[in-house]
């Protein structure tokens, strides 16, 4: 499949989940903001898709992209493609061109220190699974290149909480924990998880 068509189907899967949400009114939308944590829709096929071919949870794939970069529209919540994390500064883009060319003059300053795509993969430490800029923001290869992550964090700990925490924070268990159980709390509100 060609990063265009890729872009194309994971939009139309985005898509079709925003599509079976009934979206309230925006007066009750914000009131149910403030007394209710989010809702998630249920696991979109890229994510099953991507967990199933390397054999992994997809709760738990589509759970760390929640945690990563998950946008809201009103009572909608989901992970958002086209962020980046410049030195801890969080960047959303509105088309996947956009942030392709703004992580190329990042890069180009000698900036490492970047978390890319859905998955927030960061480039410092793994460029080598990234590759390219086009292929850092494209989403099914940020799914892939982040659930190999996640395997190998799972390869090396007890359990999947402890490689979630990993995946965030490898060899930091006062940063990794609290990480892991945010994830799991996203994962308990997924509507089919």
């Amino acid at each position: 499949m060609t990063p265009n068509a890729t872009r194309r189907a994971f939009l139309v899967q985005a898509s079709a989940a925003l599509a079976l949400l009934a979206v309230p009114s925006r007066s009750h939308a914000r009131a149910q903001v403030r007394k209710t944590p989010p809702a998630y829709p249920p696991i979109p096929p890229a994510y099953r898709h991507v967990a199933e071919s390397l054999a992994l949870p997809a709760a738990i794939l589509y759970g760390v992209a929640i945690q990563e970069s998950v946008m809201r529209w009103g009572t909608v919540s989901l992970p958002w493609p086209w962020t980046l994390n410049v030195r801890a500064v969080p960047r959303r883009y509105g088309a996947y061109e956009t942030a392709v060319a703004d992580l190329e003059r990042i890069l180009a300053q000698g900036v490492r220190n970047v978390d890319c795509g859905t998955m927030q993969v960061n480039w410092r430490y793994h460029a080598d699974k990234l590759r390219t800029p086009a292929l850092a923001l494209e989403p099914w290869h940020n799914l892939k290149v982040a659930g190999f992550i996640l395997l190998e964090c799972r390869a090396t700990t007890p359990s999947w909480f402890d490689a979630v925490g990993a995946y965030h924070s490898p060899g930091d268990a006062e940063r990794a924990a609290p990480y892991a159980r945010s994830v799991f709390r996203h994962i308990g509100r997924i509507r089919d998880a």
